[in-house]
């Protein structure tokens, strides 16, 4: 069933609409081709690969007009055809597989992975557009492939509109892939507007499919750096050695000890108790002192590693319960049950508390064991502390805090999870933590490790019993997952580097190029058409000639193409008198064949026009002794020596400081900046320009963000715009123990010094 005409104009401003965002998105993609395929050049196999991709880059700019107009005609027919499908790219029966193409295969699988990664992202959006579309359909259901401007049809438009490129199929492909990183990976507002389009025209407005996001209520910025101190700040981020002989170790039994002694002073109990330096041969076991069972100066965190407890069973039973509430639901789930509002760490924090409170169940708290008393209460405080922590979203505050109880119960077992760094449940925590803050996003916190830090939770709550082994596992696994979100991150950052450093090469080849032409022609009076085609055409023959030469002044290819192009200015300006008319008559030809020849490699739109040109213009300034009023002859003065370009404004000597500051600032380091709506980003500095002195910065998966310029970027820093970040890279224990410590002991000197 057709589109009722009542529906047309809607459907008429949905195209538009559409248009609209796509336009500079494919102008985007292309602005872009050239650096793809240099890259691809540089890297390529051999000589012959290295071509295909050189002409590949002609080709795009000569055909580019009917690529983007093969795309927006076929987008046309999307809507104005509504509700047709776009055809079937790949065979839907196995028996078909054999009678397709393998060159069409190969390339409708790459637009077909691209649209599902769309598909993925836009899904509500997808299913809006599908109840409301069927709504202008008459009532009738349409496929997710009939949505006119849907994902099915972009990508399907595309892949017709690169069969206008008639080269190697693993060009076609990288096509494909441009268009997914800059045209279908920046459309989901494309998506947002064509649904609010049909809502405005009052289509089903009150369809909701909704996924519920958290605020921003946490600062991303773990630790603000001044602009002065940007120097101290951007070394290493190792925290510092410890002093003294101790091992890791010791000074973990040391530190455990100190916090027991002040939890047992903070609850009112003698720190004799409790602390390290007990009377000789008495150890605590099960909270009472013993004597005998222990050696002389024994630690209590040694000590502790024996005691014997009956909080096993108390705990097994919360955390089953715990696990059957959440193991049951999804990830994506999860997020849309968390509750968004201000008081979510407060609530997570009376979460800990009742946990912490059934864990005592009726038990008269003061005849339960010291020993299980400050453990039970140490690892309360450390959950306490993660919901303060700094940079870690909220949905994943609320994940983790469901590890309490499991954790709670691998402390009581094996005391040595607040001594040993390596301890798995210690170690669990540590790297989901740091996971949470490195990559985790928290406006869009499904995507990423997530899913897998869901996982591990879940397995944790229904796996672990009174076996470390299994929390080893599960540490394992989730290691293994963030070790290839490394490796990809790294990766695609790597690229968008190479990507930038392309552009500048490129640019700068472009601009040496120009400069040797002007110098070239210098204050000859030339024909228009020589002129043109030595800007337009041998410009780029010597550019080409530069991106494969690292010296090009020492070049010989450099200096027969400098030479041939003084060649075309020689024949390409009047003669002085008959005897030079003579001898040009004489070399035109064999010039110009010279010319052609040289000029066979290069496939630059309108070429053979500005040839024919040049050659018809040649010849009229021989054939014609009145040159002068007949031919387009153009005089071009050379730049003046003192003419300069217009130099910057002199820096102020806080900018001169700020500016050489962050030139010493590693790859590598964290940026927030402050974007419209005082909405932060974070992101990460990847490359810096030794030519212009342009910053790149890339986000946590990678991607390229921000190019700054110098300048903006000294101005952003001293305006408080853009700020650089430490990130503290102890472990997240460490840090929380530490911490602890600290809050416990100020604690006990207050209440000393009242």
């Amino acid at each position: 069933m057709a589109a009722s005409p009542q529906f047309r104009p809607l459907l008429e401003s949905c195209l538009e609409m559409a248009f609209s965002h796509l336009r500079p998105l494919m102008e985007r993609l292309f602005e872009n081709a050239d650096v793809a395929l240099l890259d691809f050049a540089e890297k390529a196999e051999s000589n012959t690969a290295q071509t295909v991709f050189f002409e590949a880059m002609n080709a795009v700019r000569r055909r580019r007009k009917a690529i983007e107009k093969t795309f927006f005609l076929e987008l046309k027919r999307s809507f104005t055809e509504f509700p047709v499908q776009p055809a079937e790219s790949l065979p839907t029966e196995p028996g078909q597989l054999s009678l397709v193409d393998t060159r069409e295969q190969e390339l409708a699988v790459a637009v077909q992975n691209a649209v599902q990664k769309l598909n993925a992202r836009v899904m509500d959006r997808v299913y809006g557009l599908r109840q409301r579309l069927a709504i202008v359909n008459g009532g009738e259901a349409i496929a997710e492939r009939a949505i006119p401007g849907g994902p099915a049809w972009l990508g399907d438009a595309f892949r017709q509109a690169i069969g206008e490129l008639e080269l190697e199929n693993r060009v076609r492909v990288v096509f494909v892939a441009l268009f997914d990183k800059y045209v279908l990976a920046r459309a989901e507002t494309l998506f947002d507007e064509y649904n609010q389009r049909l809502i405005d025209a009052d289509i089903l407005p009150n369809l909701r499919y909704e996924v519920r996001k958290q605020p921003g209520s946490i600062e991303i910025v773990e630790q603000t750096v001044e602009p002065g101190a940007i120097g101290e700040h951007a070394q290493a981020t190792a925290p510092p050695p410890e002093t003294g002989t101790q091992t890791p170790s010791e000074l973990g039994d040391e530190l455990f000890d100190r916090i027991c002694e002040l939890m047992t002073v903070r609850r009112g109990g003698a720190p004799a108790a409790a602390a390290t330096n007990r009377a000789p041969g008495m150890s605590v076991v099960g909270g009472k002192a013993t004597a005998g069972d222990s050696e002389p100066g024994m630690s209590q965190a040694a000590e502790y590693g024996i005691v014997q407890t009956t909080l096993l069973p108390r705990l097994g039973q919360l955390q089953a319960n715990i696990s059957s509430a959440t193991t049951i639901i999804s990830s994506d789930e999860f997020i849309e049950n968390i509750e968004v509002d201000e008081n979510l760490i407060e609530q997570l924090q009376a979460t800990l508390l009742e946990e912490r409170n059934k864990v005592f169940g009726e038990t008269d708290r003061r005849k339960i064991p010291v020993a299980d008393t400050n453990v039970i209460e140490l690892v309360g405080l450390l959950f306490e502390y993660m919901l303060k922590e700094e940079g870690l979203p909220n949905v994943v505050k609320a994940l983790l805090s469901r590890l309490h109880t499991p954790l709670l119960k691998a402390a009581v077992i094996d005391r040595s999870f607040f001594t040993r760094s390596q301890h798995p449940a210690r170690k669990l925590l540590n790297d989901m933590t740091a996971a949470g803050i490195r990559w985790v996003d928290e406006a869009r916190p499904g995507h990423g490790v997530f899913p897998a830090m869901k996982e591990a939770v879940d397995r944790v709550l229904a796996e672990f019993d009174e076996d470390i082994g299994v929390l080893e596992e599960i540490l394992a696994d989730f290691s293994n997952v963030v070790s290839e979100l490394e490796q990809r991150s790294s990766l695609v950052e790597k690229r968008s580097a190479e990507a930038a450093n392309g552009q500048e090469k490129l640019q700068q080849a472009r601009e040496h190029a120009a400069r040797a032409i002007r110098e070239v022609i210098g204050n000859s009076a030339i024909a228009v058409a020589a002129q043109h085609f030595l800007e337009h055409i041998w410009a780029d023959r010597l550019t080409f000639v530069q991106l494969r030469s690292s010296d090009v002044e020492t070049n010989p290819e450099w200096q027969h193409a400098i030479d041939m192009a003084r060649d075309i200015v020689h024949h390409s300006t009047p003669p002085q008198n008959e005897s030079e008319r003579r001898e040009r008559r004489e070399t035109l030809s064999r010039h110009q064949q010279s010319v052609r020849e040289a000029a066979s490699v290069l496939a630059q739109p309108d070429k053979e026009k500005h040839l024919l040109d040049l050659f018809t213009t040649q010849n009229r300034l021989l054939e014609e002794p009145g040159l002068t009023g007949h031919s387009p002859v153009v005089e071009v003065a050379a730049a003046p020596p003192s003419e300069k370009p217009e130099s910057a404004p002199p820096l102020s000597p806080e900018q001169q400081r700020m500016l050489h500051e962050l030139g010493n600032v590693p790859f590598g380091t964290w940026f927030e900046f402050t974007e419209a709506g005082n909405r932060v980003r974070r992101v990460k500095l990847a490359w810096r320009s030794t030519v212009t002195g342009k910053f790149m910065f890339v986000d946590k998966m990678g991607v390229k963000a921000y190019v700054i310029d110098k300048a903006d970027m000294v101005d952003s820093m001293i305006g408080g715009k853009v700020r650089m970040i430490h990130v503290d890279r102890k472990p997240f224990v460490d840090r929380a123990m530490k911490a602890i410590h600290r809050m416990l002991d100020h604690g006990a000197r207050q209440t000393a010094e009242a």
